[in-house]
């Protein structure tokens, strides 16, 4: 492909960097004739690159080629060997007298040299995902991106090969940021190198650094009030629960009310329902559950020790290898009257292989009846459209009972989990394995008012729609099932001009918090109660970064114990800004 028909033919600029490999050494007079003939610069070359490893092959030996290139007005941008250390980055320099280095990154090992090419500007294009795959790094957080930023190297930020190591810029540039620890400001200045460094003509350069930090910072779009309904209170919750109209069959239901008198108890009274659920479910676990009878006749305390949620931590955690070992006797041999066994879930499988979790028909039921709290808590219009974007297996089957196959959209008549109880506008869903572009049109036409899909793929609906807000009319969105990011939510919110809300929730429990404009998690206190621990079980300080271990309360077919979810999340302690009362933990920092 000639470098001019990119862009003739897709409005790509394009041009070839000619790229030796050291263990292939071609004749080396017949690349310097090359590179000296028209031939070079009519066909786009506008640089002569050197990869490969360094052992039996020095710089040397293709320093007469690199001068005849300067000579040709290419410019050097060689690899130097991750391999190798410092010396390879020096030879780079000094040899082949580079204007640009891939990788680079030993250089981290020699301050001299570290101060060389901070005043020399020369680029350092590092590749972390590929350090790290190919075993230079054990993982992002020992990366020296960091150092090499604070150090004043032109850095910028690459892939190296995106489909061998499994990455794209964004995943580099996320993980630059949450992993390797470099701020957003120097985030926009790798890619502001990246511009410097590049081989286009100076005039083509002009434009983009503006062009550019409009496109990483635009301008803000009109914002949303969160001070508004942050700061909440029982009166204002309940006169919001109205708005929520009971079908006629369900009208003398009361739990959604007990539900918003339990998020304003006192902490005393916080503590005492707690307890009182935690009691039941110990005593019940050793009259029922086979696994829980075995681990009290062994352990040292009775049940009637663990009558609270501090005795907890007498017990182990329960993992999810111990799940799937112990799936059997880990389930009640009778349930209590007027409960039974329904459908069930699957873990998630990190351990290799899913263990199925059987719930109750009331553990199921407080699923639809959290969701609705979820909701109450976010505002949102139970009148209006509600569109769900996830996986064909999580949402309902298509008229034929099959799942729903792309390109095809699923109507409900009402919200999914909402429709036993309360009249709400409609729901459409689809497939989250249709092409970006198909969901951006399918969404348009349907306009609805909230969406509900992964944080990746409300990053990629903002990404696909540039400078345009993805679906004007969407008033929320909610991320659901993946971790989000601080820089990530950012992102969607500027690019939908709407909230991002969240709730945590696990197969093996069911809904287990809900985030408030705060940014706390507040703990359905009635469903579950959390810990955040440590490794050994134990309780950690406010402001510790700890594992979250939830207890069943409400499954008596499978009450789990002290699971460990595998998720960390911060310690919080005092009152929440938002006027609840449940108990809270901060955002989920990750997964072990």
């Amino acid at each position: 492909m000639r470098a001019g028909g990119a862009r003739d033919d897709f409005g790509i600029a394009m041009a070839w960097i000619l790229d030796l490999v050291r263990s292939v050494p071609a004749p080396m007079d017949h690349v310097g004739e090359w590179v000296r003939g028209d031939a070079a610069r009519q066909g786009g070359v506008v640089a002569l690159g050197l990869g490969g490893p360094k052992e039996g092959h020095p710089a040397d030996q293709f320093a007469a080629v690199f001068t005849q290139a300067r000579d040709a007005v290419l410019t050097a941008t060689p690899h130097s060997w991750e391999g190798a250390g410092p010396e390879s980055v020096w030879a780079a320099l000094k040899t082949l007298h580079a204007s640009r280095i891939g990788h680079g990154v030993r250089a981290v090992e020699d301050p001299e040299l570290l101060r060389v090419l901070a005043k020399t500007g020369v680029a350092l294009d590092v590749c972390p995902t590929s350090n790290l795959r190919l075993g230079l790094y054990p993982s992002h957080d020992a990366h020296p991106l960091k150092q090499l930023v604070a150090a004043g190297c032109r850095v910028t930020i690459n892939t190296d090969d995106p489909a061998l190591f499994m990455t794209s810029l964004g995943d580099e540039y996320r993980h630059a940021v949450e992993d390797c620890g470099i701020t957003i400001d120097e985030l926009e200045d790798t890619a502001l190198n990246a511009v410097a460094a590049s081989f286009l003509p100076e005039r083509e350069k002009a434009g983009l650094p503006a062009e550019l930090s409009h496109r990483l910072c635009p301008a803000p779009r009109p914002a949303w009030d969160h001070a508004r309904i942050m700061k909440t209170s029982f009166d204002a919750e309940m006169e919001e629960q109205r708005r929520w109209k009971l079908l006629p069959e369900r009208a003398d239901l009361t739990a959604f009310d007990d539900l918003v008198k339990n998020e304003f108890l006192s902490p005393e009274e916080q503590q005492y329902m707690q307890a009182r659920l935690v009691g039941g479910v110990i005593e019940f676990c050793y009259r029922q559950v086979p696994y829980y009878r075995g681990l009290f006749d062994k352990l040292d305390p009775s049940p009637g020790d663990v009558a609270t949620p501090s005795d907890l931590v007498k017990l182990p955690l329960l993992t999810k290898r111990d799940l799937y070992d112990h799936a059997r006797e880990l389930q009640a041999r009778t349930l209590p009257d007027g409960d039974r066994r329904g459908e069930p879930t699957f873990s998630s499988g990190s351990t290799g292989r899913p263990a199925k979790v059987v719930h109750s028909v009331r553990s199921h039921r407080m699923f639809g009846i959290l969701r609705q709290r979820n909701f109450r808590f976010f505002r949102f219009d139970p009148m209006a459209k509600f569109s769900s974007v996830r996986l064909a297996g999580q949402l309902p089957r298509g008229s034929d009972g099959k799942p729903l196959s792309d390109g095809i959209s699923g109507q409900m008549a009402r919200w999914q989990y909402c429709e036993e109880y309360f009249e709400t506008g409609p729901q459409v869903v689809f497939n989250v394995t249709n092409p970006v572009e198909l969901i951006l049109a399918r969404l348009e036409k349907e306009r609805p008012a909230y969406l509900m899909t992964y944080p990746e793929t409300l990053e990629h609906l903002a990404y696909a729609s540039g400078e345009n807000i993805p679906i004007d009319t969407i008033r929320a969105t909610m991320a659901i099932s993946e971790q989000m990011t601080p820089p990530m939510r950012r992102r969607i919110e500027r690019a939908f001009s709407a909230p991002v809300y969240q709730n945590y929730g696990l197969n093996e429990i069911g809904m287990v918090a809900v985030r408030c404009l705060a940014g706390r998690y507040h703990v359905h206190a009635e469903h579950c109660l959390v810990e955040n621990v440590d490794d050994a079980g134990r309780a950690m300080a406010p402001g510790d970064t700890g594992r979250i271990v939830v207890t069943a309360l409400k499954n008596p077919a499978m009450p789990l114990i002290r699971f460990d979810t595998d998720d960390l999340a911060q310690v919080l302690s005092g009152p929440c800004p938002c006027g609840r009362t449940l108990p809270s933990f901060g955002d989920i920092a990750g997964r072990l």
